[in-house]
């Protein structure tokens, strides 16, 4: 793996988290402990949203390694006599004329998968709500 490749991809992906980070706190309508369990979970989920979006990218990048690239989904895979695999890219790849003009030429297949690097975000959750202390004289209205 190409290092500078690697360190490049991993500064970005720190200033892109950080750049979520401040961008969330600007849009938060209170402070953090002034907001309820709802509003802090819709906080979280936003951000969880950038950061797996942002951690994908960097798997790609980081995969990639200065590589012509042409992403896609695997679709099928046969093994037989040999593997077959079928593998669904988007014509508007912006590599994929390169990919076109390879038929028959040996081609490098990388799993880049996140899931990895991703696990327990969907753990993370707000904290709950505060109910409000009773006072004795509303306690013995109840």
């Amino acid at each position: 793996m190409n290092i500078s490749t690697t360190n490049q991809t991993a500064a970005t992906v720190g200033l892109d988290l950080l750049r979520a980070l401040i961008d969330e706190m600007r849009l938060c309508p209170k402070p953090w402990a002034a907001m309820s369990q709802a509003q802090q979970d819709e906080v979280i989920e936003r951000l969880r949203r950038r950061v797996l979006a942002q951690v994908h990218e960097a798997v790609k990048a980081i995969a990639a390694d200065g590589r012509v690239v042409v992403a896609g989904e695997l679709e099928q895979i046969t093994i037989k006599d040999g593997v077959k695999a079928v593998i669904k890219m988007s014509q508007a790849s912006p590599h994929i004329h390169e990919l076109y003009s390879s038929a028959g030429s040996t081609v490098l297949v990388v799993v880049a998968d996140a899931k990895p690097y991703t696990q327990g975000m969907d753990e993370v959750k707000g904290e709950p709500d505060q109910n409000a202390l009773a006072l004795p004289h509303e306690a013995s209205r109840a």
